[in-house]
């Protein structure tokens, strides 16, 4: 039979594992701060999106680049991005059609969340489907 004592040193790893993962989990912006591409684009330059540790967004439509602030709220999924500014080449139709669904995408984000490498933008219900999904690039990766 078990001793008291080791059943509660195991029920302790136990508790702390579960800590740990859950902790891990949770979206961050530490988590988000990398490099992303925007997933299912049939745009050959698909659009990406980055955040550094300044809080700064910035990133490609596909044919323009833009740049901003965004700010994770007190829950840490919570997300929300200032004024975008674009840059405003003029690109074919189709690209011209993606950037404004991009942008606008953008405008709807309220939260986030990632799973493995992917990072999944949401809007007011976030029990629906993100809003968009990108996957986790290198920077020699969007070069």
């Amino acid at each position: 039979m078990q001793s008291v004592k080791s059943v509660v040193s195991r029920l302790g790893l136990i508790i702390s594992a579960t800590l740990f993962i859950s902790a891990c989990a949770e979206p961050s912006s530490a988590n988000l701060q990398q490099a992303w591409q925007l997933q299912g684009s049939a745009l050959e330059q698909p659009p990406t999106i980055e955040f550094n540790q300044k809080t700064e967004v910035f990133g490609s439509t596909g044919c323009n680049r833009f740049h901003g602030t965004y700010t994770v709220g007190k829950n840490g999924s919570e997300l929300s991005f200032s004024p975008i500014a674009v840059t405003k080449m003029m690109c074919a139709p189709d690209q011209m059609e993606a950037e404004q669904a991009f942008l606008e995408a953008l405008n709807q984000v309220q939260s986030f969340k990632i799973e493995a490498d992917t990072l999944h933008l949401l809007g007011r219900n976030t029990t629906a489907s993100p809003l968009m999904s990108f996957t986790v690039v290198t920077k020699k990766q969007l070069d």
